[in-house]
């Protein structure tokens, strides 16, 4: 097994630099992904017993299904046979690799115990024939095919960049919630709204492989207060955040325990009543997960006041979705890319389902499309059902995987000018000038809308890319500046053309494969005739990133003047953001500290204006292992409006030391008028009395929550020993998530009593964790240790109960 590792290892970037879905769609591409792999091979093992028991064999799971005759194959979608078929079926034939496998496995069943036995024989390869390494041919196809094995090159060793300051440096305040369900995924999607009208914003978090209650892995969202933020750095399970769980209920009609409900999120406004509501993904929600009609849709409507239900309001399914559209022969996939955008600027988010994986015929397979539901005052008609879309687009060239609807964004330019923008990053460009053909180049199609045609209409702008593997379109946002919108593209999967070559000739891959580009357009510039940069009209910077596989440009985020970039596979596979405004010669770098790595930190990316002002930054990474494995975490960051120049510790610019006041021309501030200080900045004075005698002052301000009192409380040595408490006021229990400015009983000067509560499974499971963690000591935790090492402790002694020192 360690040789196989080591073997693809060496493989990995020569395969993965020619082919970006390696690395960008491993885990959830929906067939052929990680894990698409693993729930078909559990939902075929049942079937294989029943094959041993009985002889029969229904389920079509195995390689030898989808090899069919002539015009049959089940990949080509009935127009030929693929290359790769063509080999295995000259050197295998179907019916004798059927006879080889029914000869090598024998089941009986004891009839005294019922005891299956299962006696498997070595499967019997026939002889190859042989053939030239390079001249295999493929009468249908014309393209040839080789399989060659060579010594694989060393990777290539990280270079600028891999310094990053802690993102607390500008987000002083970072709390993360994280899974304790391993493999859930937690933080793969994630979406702000405001849910309940209270003027705060909610975040719903998908983890989309969180096994249920049930036994299947049917996937949750959760959804906490955004802006409850710890005081300083701190960690919380999000099962003790008091969430609200959404999941599929058991009703649902599909015989597949894996839908992956969470794979996507949106926050829209369905029903235009002013809430927002949130449309939750399933992208993989029928009866077979490798079928031809996927997935499904539900939103959940919010409520003043009450918030989100736990059972959806509306539902659409792919099956429902089929019958509205004008192909028979349609294979649906719907539920892994959700949209909330404005389309026709009325004020209400219109709900946008991409489709990339969608095809009208068989021969268009992978072109992709974009359906469209429109914020409106609703009246069920349809017993919950979502009904038709009320508009449906199409890519106008419509060429096979194309992945057309893959990202989705709503431009409003001033002069009225109003544009859908729909990536298809697998489009295949061909350069006029040169006849070549770039594959994955990647286009983004822009449809105009206005008053004389409301649905979004094709009118031949575009953008177009004439690199290969560029996938332009694969992300998109729009950054509303205080002047005018500006439109990011991201391109993850692209070459750093601003890197040097290698030396080497041939030399796969080139250095800055994937490394990642992200390009800021001017819109405005589209309509008033302006001078194309690089083939794009409008462009104004070109971000790059400088790690081979960085994914530079993964996720986008812009809040007030900053725009944030995700690059969740740079410092192999940690991850780390970063922070870009106009004006900065270069992006500046931020991590998060991970004792284990790997996390895919920036993963996710969304950013929100919060209450009084304050600017929310959710970062997520579904491959956190730091508490059970690939369990996920999600950072939640706020910033009160605080100058960064006043940090400390100064940002790093890809690998240089940048001023934290970039862009000023002095950094002495000049002195201010003393002024009034409002009531609700006047701090509190608390003292707070434990059960042990304690009394601990905290100052605090009326933005801080009970929480993130009991936080610091936890953290004083004299009361390092509570971990399950409550506070109270004149005997009162506070509410944990309540600010201490919504308490209007409590006066600025306070006295709060400590009371021990009853300790749960989960509060006992981490009071025994604490417990190791204390005696562990600080330093970085070792995984591959097992046990507790005294000789670290933050204690110089032990005492037993009986007197006895250790």
């Amino acid at each position: 097994m360690e040789a196989v590792k080591r073997f693809g290892k060496g493989l990995f970037p020569s395969y993965a630099s020619r082919a970006p879905m390696l690395t960008e769609r491993m885990d959830d591409y929906y067939i052929g992904g990680l894990y698409a792999m693993a729930t078909g091979a559990n939902a075929c093992w049942h079937n294989l017993i029943d094959w041993f028991d009985t002889g029969i064999f229904t389920k079509k799971c195995l390689i030898s299904d989808y090899r069919h005759g002539p015009g049959q194959d089940a990949v080509t979608g009935g127009h030929g046979r693929s290359s790769a078929m063509a080999i295995l079926d000259a050197i295998w034939p179907q019916g004798e690799w059927m006879q080889s496998v029914d000869a090598s496995i024998k089941a009986a069943v004891n009839s005294a115990n019922g005891l299956l036995t299962i006696d498997a024989r070595e499967l019997v390869f026939p002889d190859l024939p042989h053939m030239s390494p390079m001249s295999y041919e493929s009468g249908s196809s014309g393209r040839q095919h080789a399989f060659i094995v060579q010594q694989p090159e060393a990777q290539e060793k990280p270079i600028s960049g891999d310094s990053c300051a802690e993102l607390s440096t500008v987000f002083p305040k970072i709390k993360q919630l994280y899974s304790t369900a391993a493999y859930s995924g937690f933080g793969t999607s994630v979406a702000f709204g405001d849910f309940s009208s209270t003027g705060r914003k909610d975040v719903a978090i998908g983890a989309p492989y969180r096994r249920t209650s049930d036994g299947g892995n049917a996937g949750v969202v959760y959804v906490v207060r955004g802006d409850t933020v710890a005081r300083s750095f701190s960690q919380q399970d999000i099962e003790d955040a008091d969430p609200l769980v959404l999941s599929l209920h058991s009703e649902t009609n599909t015989t597949n325990n894996y839908p992956l409900f969470g794979a996507s999120l949106a926050v829209v406004d369905l029903n235009a009543d002013g809430i927002d509501d949130l449309a939750v993904g399933s992208s993989a929600y029928g009866d077979n997960p490798t079928g031809a009609v996927l997935g499904r849709v539900d939103v959940y409507l919010g409520r003043a006041g009450s918030g989100l239900a736990t059972t959806p309001d509306y539902t659409l399914t792919a099956s429902q979705l089929l019958e509205y559209t004008d192909s028979p022969f349609s294979h649906q996939r719907i539920g892994g890319f959700l949209f909330g955008e404005d389309v026709d600027n009325d004020g209400f988010v219109d709900l946008l389902i991409g489709a990339p994986y969608h095809a009208d015929v068989p021969y268009e397979i992978h072109a992709g499309r974009v359906f469209g539901y429109r914020a409106r005052r609703r009246v069920d008609r349809f017993g919950g059902q979502l009904g038709r879309p009320d508009f449906m687009l199409s890519s106008p060239e419509r060429r096979a995987y194309e992945w057309f609807g893959f990202s989705v964004k709503a431009v409003h330019v001033a002069g009225n000018s109003s544009f859908l923008l729909v990536g298809a990053p697998g489009h295949t460009q061909v350069d006029r000038d040169m006849g070549d053909e770039h594959t994955l180049a990647g286009t983004i199609y822009a449809f105009s809308i206005n008053a004389s045609h409301p649905d979004p209409r094709f009118e031949g702008l575009k953008f177009s890319s004439i690199k290969d593997k560029t996938q332009l379109g694969s992300q998109m946002h729009v950054w509303q500046t205080d002047d005018k919108p500006l439109v990011l593209f991201g391109s993850p999967s692209e070459h750093n053309s601003g890197r040097p070559k290698s030396l080497a000739d041939p030399a796969p891959p080139e250095r800055g494969w994937q490394a990642g580009e992200v390009r800021v357009i001017d819109p405005a510039r589209w309509t008033d005739g302006g001078d194309k940069v690089d083939g794009l009209a409008g462009l104004l910077e070109t971000l790059r990133g400088v790690q081979s596989p960085g994914h530079f440009g993964r996720a986008l985020a812009a809040i007030k003047e900053d725009v944030w970039i995700g690059e969740p596979l740079s410092r192999l596979g940690d991850g780390r953001v970063y922070r870009w405004r106009k004006g900065f010669a270069n992006p500046e770098c931020y991590m998060v500290e991970n004792s284990v790595g790997r996390a895919h930190f920036g993963y996710s990316i969304v950013g929100a204006e919060g209450a009084k002002g304050r600017e929310l930054l959710v970062v997520t990474a579904p491959h956190d292992s730091q508490f059970t494995r690939l369990g996920g975490i999600m950072s939640t960051t706020q910033n009160n409006n605080e100058a960064t120049a006043s940090s400390d510790v100064q940002p790093v610019v890809n690998g240089s030391v940048a001023a934290a006041d970039v862009g000023s021309e002095s950094t002495q501030q000049p002195q201010e008028e003393a002024v009034e200080i409002p009531p609700e900045e006047i701090p509190y004075n608390l003292t707070i009395k434990a059960p042990n005698g304690s009394v601990i002052p905290i100052v605090a301000t009326s933005q801080e929550t009970i929480q993130d009192l009991k936080q610091a409380i936890g953290e004083t040595p004299s009361t390092i020993e509570y971990s399950c408490f409550y506070l109270a006021f004149d005997d009162q229990r506070l509410n944990d998530f309540a600010e201490l400015g919504e308490i209007e009983e409590l006066p600025k000067e306070a006295h709060l009593t400590m009371h021990e509560d009853q300790y749960t499974e989960r509060d006992a499971r981490a009071h025994v964790s604490r417990l190791r963690d204390l005696l562990a000591g600080p330093s970085t935790a070792n995984p591959i240790i097992a046990g507790l090492d005294a000789g670290a402790s933050i204690f110089s002694t032990v005492k037993h109960p009986n007197g006895a020192v250790d």
